[in-house]
Order: C-alpha cells, then sequence, then structure tokens
C-alpha cells in the first residue's frame, strides 16, 4: 500500500512505464483480496468451510460496461463498500441483460430501482 501513496502515483506525475507497473501491482492486491473475500462470505453463509462455495463472488470494475456475472446469472448479490466516514447517496449502476428485476436492502426492503437501456 505505501507504494500506491507515493506522490508520484497519487498525483498522476510518474512516467507512463511505473503507471502500468503501479496498475499491476494495485491489480494484483484487488484479485488477491477479492479471493479473502470469497472465502470470508463462504464461511460466514455456510458455517463450515468444507461444504461447495455458495458464492461465486466476482469483481466487476465500475469504470466498464460490461459484468459477466450480472449478465448471465439469474439471480446475484452486489456488494457496495463505502471507503469514506459519511454517507454517500449517489446512483448505482450495474449491467444487466434486459429484464425484469428486483433489488432488496440488507434488510430485505425492496429498494426503488430502474433499468436504462444503453444506446
Amino acid at each position: 500500500m505505501g507504494v500506491m501513496q507515493h506522490h508520484d502515483a497519487i498525483t498522476g506525475t510518474e512516467k507512463q512505464h511505473v503507471a502500468h507497473d503501479y496498475e499491476r501491482l494495485l491489480n494484483a492486491a484487488i484479485e488477491d483480496s477479492t479471493l479473502i473475500a470469497r472465502q470470508a462470505f463462504n464461511k460466514i453463509a455456510q458455517g463450515d468451510s468444507t461444504k461447495l462455495p455458495l458464492f461465486a463472488y466476482e469483481r466487476c470494475k465500475l469504470n466498464e460496461s460490461s459484468c459477466p456475472v450480472a449478465e448471465t446469472s439469474k439471480q446475484f448479490v452486489v456488494t457496495i463498500y463505502n471507503p469514506v466516514a459519511w454517507d454517500v447517496k449517489a446512483p448505482i449502476r450495474i449491467p444487466v441483460k434486459d429484464g425484469t428485476y428486483e433489488v432488496y436492502a440488507p434488510n430485505a426492503a425492496k429498494i426503488t430501482s430502474q433499468l436504462v437501456d444503453i444506446p
């Protein structure tokens, strides 16, 4: 994490090959943490790590217009993390196939949602 907080990494003043290396390191760390999150979710959901995994847990990047899990699954769970110390209210966009969707909060309350076509 210290490398990612270097002044060149934060400000974007590094050379392009250094930026690519930062990207590679950060992506590797995210992939490793995704594996840990997958294992943790399954352990919490099942209580027994010897069972087959209940959750596939895949990461979809916010800057991409494709999310294979959301586009191919009949049901899926979305985990949204707020890293700041205050409430944030902003639309969440998830690329999905055509269809009808119901969105629920963790307390099982239905959340108002809207399906928007992307031209």
